[in-house]
């Protein structure tokens, strides 16, 4: 089985690739949704966010308000360590399990979608590295609009990231999502092809 790490900067149009590999059959899994699983009421992460960050970060409903959370981590490295600290362990322990189920499945491929693969170090724990890139231009406002944040709070949470650059010269496949989704969607077929 071949293991691929899907990786880019913030609003770089990972999601979509994902999503289109899924489509086409592939075993795929997001350490973005991981992230929101494992912090879930009742979590032992759960609680050492609480405990480290205090219950003002909470919704009435009693899930952690990742917008508010986020304004915290973003501006303060070492918060946003601690943060990770605590949420990537049990993230990448749950990417492990899947990978070894994806291999007892038969699956020809197995693709995890991780934000901060290289960030992390994750990177030598896959066959190929896959990074999905754009214009920085675009990624800014894809960003703004997606968050609906200021230029400002997306160019800091852009620069706790690698620059997608250093992403691509590291990698063994890139996907360009600067045109249409119709042109990201080749991209993935063509890809699928060749795996």
């Amino acid at each position: 089985m071949l293991t691929i790490g899907l990786t880019g900067g913030i609003a770089t149009g990972k999601s979509v690739v994902l999503a289109h590999f899924a489509s086409l059959g592939l075993a795929t899994i997001d350490a973005d949704h991981l992230a929101r699983e494992v912090v879930q009421p009742g979590t032992e992460a759960y609680t050492q966010i609480l405990a480290r960050f205090g219950t003002n970060i909470l919704r009435d409903d009693g899930q952690i308000d990742r917008a508010t959370l986020g304004k915290k981590v973003f501006t303060d490295p070492a918060e946003r360590k601690h943060l990770e600290s605590i949420i990537h362990p049990n993230v990448y322990a749950i990417i492990k399990d899947w990978l070894v189920d994806c291999e007892a499945r038969g699956e020809r491929a197995a693709i995890a979608a991780i934000p901060l693969l290289f960030e992390t170090g994750h990177d030598k724990a896959f066959e190929r590295i896959l990074v999905v890139s754009c214009d920085p231009q675009t990624q800014l406002e894809r960003l703004i609009a997606r968050d609906s944040i200021t230029e400002v709070e997306a160019k800091q949470r852009i620069a706790t990231q690698w620059d997608t650059k250093q992403k691509v010269a590291q990698a063994d496949i890139v996907i360009r999502t600067d045109e249409s989704i119709d042109d990201t969607h080749r991209q993935v077929e063509q890809i699928c092809l060749n795996l």
